[in-house]
């Protein structure tokens, strides 16, 4: 499943109440537009990332900060998997975090140089995010909290999130389309089996060793 956005970067998504210069006599509409999107933002239906509208988790991440979903681009039936590492405050990284960053960056540069190459994951573009996370305020109680949420969404406090998204290939089963439905993990696959017959392991093991054959000669170790 291939998309035509793939290798695309910086797609990012602001709210036009945001942008920088505007008139005092806007700032009215512009205060209704940004509480508007908050709404709509976090009104507890759809999530999303970007084009992106998100599903559930998908496995195990390597490190805490980056989490992985079952997505879909939107005006498509097309499904991906998508990564998602959300972005601390400057100054406030965790070496999780830093970790993280890294992982998703080498990942996307490597998978560039194998855009073309089959038996491999394909990426669909990397891109920016940002989301309104509601803050929580440290002096509420239980019946000032359930008081709190049935009010308008204008009296909460909100700020803006920043996430990091790689797009990736979705190559497991799962229950809103039947495209991937026969795909396996190698490694779950075996421990379902428990035991493969000598000539299905040799057919794996060949196709494993000429997607790294093909892997070193791009020099990729």
């Amino acid at each position: 499943m291939r998309s035509s956005s793939a290798g695309s970067t910086g797609v990012k998504r602001k709210a036009s109440c945001l942008e920088a210069g505007e008139s005092s006599s806007s700032t009215s509409s512009s205060m209704s537009s940004r509480r508007a999107l908050i709404r709509a933002s976090n009104r507890g239906t759809l999530k999303r990332a970007g084009p992106y509208l998100l599903g559930p988790r998908l496995g195990n991440s390597p490190v805490r900060s980056i989490v992985q979903c079952l997505a879909k681009k939107e005006g498509s039936d097309d499904f991906y998997s998508i990564k998602i590492l959300t972005l601390s405050d400057p100054g406030r990284e965790s070496y999780d975090d830093k970790q993280g960053k890294m992982l998703l960056h080498t990942e996307y540069s490597l998978l560039s140089l194998l855009n073309d190459q089959d038996g491999v994951v394909h990426h669909h573009g990397l891109f920016k995010d940002e989301y309104y996370e509601e803050i929580p305020s440290e002096k509420e109680s239980a019946n000032t909290a359930a008081i709190h949420r049935s009010q308008s969404a204008v009296a909460r406090q909100y700020r803006i999130r920043h996430r990091l998204c790689l797009v990736l290939d979705c190559l497991c089963a799962h229950d809103f389309s039947s495209d991937t439905a026969d795909l396996i993990n190698l490694q779950h696959y075996v421990i379902r089996e428990k035991r493969l017959s000598e000539r299905e392991t040799v057919i794996i093991f060949h196709d494993i060793v000429r997607v790294v054959e093909c892997l070193h000669k791009v020099r990729l170790q």
